[in-house]
């Protein structure tokens, strides 16, 4: 897959097979799969997959939620959360899909290729913060990309950098893909991204999918 500048190649055999406790199936009630993106045209869209994901991450006590999405994005969102000893940021690609789950491949290829370019950013971690003020200023969204928190509060996350421990998770958001029909071509899809997060990175790849 080329996705960016970075040409992966994902093998018939991939280095690990992705664990089963690395994804999680969500119930995405009242998402209308087709919509991926919060906003289209201007107009804010609740019953979307990101409206869903940055809605779970407040949930989750996140103490940042940022729409990232649109051209030159990172990902779709990034959750921030500091505690006394780390700063997790999560890092999660969202994809829309057909309305109704299944065993589609074409649902995972894509978001695959996006994840494996948005890895740079967990050896840059000031860098990643330093992008989201500068979107949060400019493009069609500027000024609405805050689901939770501001840039207080990162320019506070950024300063902790410096003397706490940083932790990275990427995920990916697809409600179109249904755990139960993940078939051989898209686990070893699966398996060959989820290889290349934990060879890059040192972390591991998180799925949010259907049942």
């Amino acid at each position: 897959t080329i996705s960016g500048c970075i040409h992966t190649i994902y093998n018939t055999q991939p280095a690990y097979k992705i664990p089963s406790d690395q994804i999680q199936i969500l119930q995405w009630e009242d998402v209308h799969f087709p919509h991926e993106s919060m906003y289209k045209n201007g107009v804010k869209r609740t019953n979307s997959v990101q409206k869903y994901i940055m809605k779970k991450y407040v949930n989750e006590n996140a103490d940042i939620v940022f729409n990232d999405d649109n051209s030159g994005e990172i990902a779709d969102v990034v959750a921030i959360y500091s505690t006394e000893e780390e700063i997790l940021f999560k890092v999660t690609h969202c994809k829309y899909s057909k309305q109704e789950s299944g065993s589609r491949l074409s649902d995972l290829y894509e978001v695959c290729g996006q994840v494996i370019v948005s890895l740079r950013y967990k050896w840059k971690p000031e860098d990643l913060v330093n992008h989201l003020k500068r979107r949060n200023k400019t493009g069609v969204l500027a000024g609405k990309r805050f689901y939770q928190g501001d840039e207080t509060i990162l320019n506070t996350i950024r300063d902790e950098l410096k003397y706490k421990n940083v932790r990275f998770l990427f995920s990916i958001a697809q409600p179109g893909v249904s755990h139960s029909a993940l078939n051989d071509e898209m686990t070893d899809l699966l398996s060959s991204t989820y290889s290349s997060v934990v060879d890059m990175t040192e972390t591991k790849l998180l799925c949010y999918f259907n049942n």
